[in-house]
């Protein structure tokens, strides 16, 4: 028996390897204006230095999904000692990140045939990692990228979000676990904003103690999901600061698709907004994890000229079909480019 270290109490608790977040992580009740349920975690740094990757993934999640461990994301913040945020507060925003919106009906190429085929999407570009086998889930997913800086359009309104995620977000059946960044540009504010998100359970989730910034700025994100506790666990690092916080899902998770997007911001109707820079993106160190081990850190799948027929690209497209953004192939370490060929429009689709 280890102990598990709450404020105001010392509660039991049983892992199966002593090296895991829970065996060394200090949990309090996240600060102001997160949603209810929601924990700021804070890893042991000489835990962390000993134990690398494994010290910051739940016992829950190594037992269901060994190969978490191998997160390249999670060990690159594990070598970085960062400088953990202490107390997690928050701001629960207008702004939905919800499933792609899909050019006609949802395609399956790439599920089960050539990866180059993919699908287009209104929202979306990026790849997307589906089905491990029937009844077996995702419960690992990172990556680290550069966001912004913002700029490249004349629009004075502008909004994206880049992220991965795990699950479609196609109810709460199947909440999408979710955290990234975005880059605003307009009247309500400006800047390159951390953030997490539950959807459909709730809006988009500003981590207020992390730093909002306006130059170009290295993002390290990992998104788990333990699906014996139905609780999601994000590590979202703003260069050298990184926040760890877990909430506890109000539905539930199939969890059979993994996501590394590029999205351009909507509201309700949808109204699209333009993307808020033109510059290229590149996404490393992408990957997952599943139950049965079909997706496993270190083998992850795709190589700069053929990606296998398991990974499904996504393009983005404007409301009146002009390309957008432009996913390269991810090569054998899970690096890929989104070039940005048109900003796009405020527009209605």
């Amino acid at each position: 028996m280890t102990a598990l270290t709450i404020v105001g109490a010392v509660l039991p608790t049983v892992t199966a390897n002593a090296a895991s977040l829970d065996a060394n992580a200090t949990v309090t009740t996240a600060g102001s204006g997160c949603p209810l349920g929601t924990s700021t975690i804070i890893p042991d740094a000489a835990a962390v230095a000993t134990g690398g990757a494994r010290a910051l993934v739940p016992a829950g999640v190594q037992q269901q999904d060994p190969d978490a461990v191998k997160s390249p994301v999670l060990a690159k913040i594990a070598a970085m000692d960062p400088t953990w945020v202490q107390k997690v507060d928050c701001t629960i925003t207008d702004i939905k990140h919800g499933p792609s919106h899909w050019v006609g009906a949802a395609p399956t190429a790439g599920r089960t045939s050539a990866a180059s085929s993919g699908g287009t999407s209104y929202n979306w570009a990026g790849w997307e990692l589906p089905y491990p086998e029937k009844g077996n889930k995702f419960h690992d997913v990172g990556m680290d990228w550069t966001v912004g800086p913002s700029g490249g359009t004349t629009e004075s309104d502008v909004a994206e979000s880049t992220w991965p995620g795990i699950g479609s977000g196609g109810g709460s059946y199947d909440t999408l676990i979710q955290a990234g960044a975005d880059i605003e540009r307009g009247k309500v504010a400006s800047g390159i904003v951390p953030w997490y998100e539950l959807f459909p359970q709730e809006n988009e989730v500003v981590i207020n103690s992390l730093p909002v910034t306006s130059a170009a700025t290295e993002y390290l994100v990992n998104v788990e999901y333990d699906s014996s506790k139905n609780t999601a666990y994000f590590v979202v690092c703003v260069g050298s600061k990184c926040a760890n916080l877990s909430q506890k899902l109000s539905g539930t998770s199939i969890a059979q698709q993994a996501e590394f997007i590029r999205e351009r911001n909507t509201h309700p109707g949808p109204l699209y907004y333009p993307l808020a820079t033109s510059a290229t993106e590149t996404f490393k160190n992408t990957g997952g994890s599943s139950t049965d081990g079909k997706y496993s850190y270190g083998f992850v799948p795709g190589a700069s000229t053929s990606p296998t027929a398991d990974m499904w690209k996504i393009t983005m497209v404007s409301c009146k079909n002009r390309t957008m953004v432009t996913p390269g192939n991810p090569n054998t370490s899970g690096t890929f480019s989104l070039t940005v060929q048109d900003s796009g429009d405020r527009e209605h689709c």
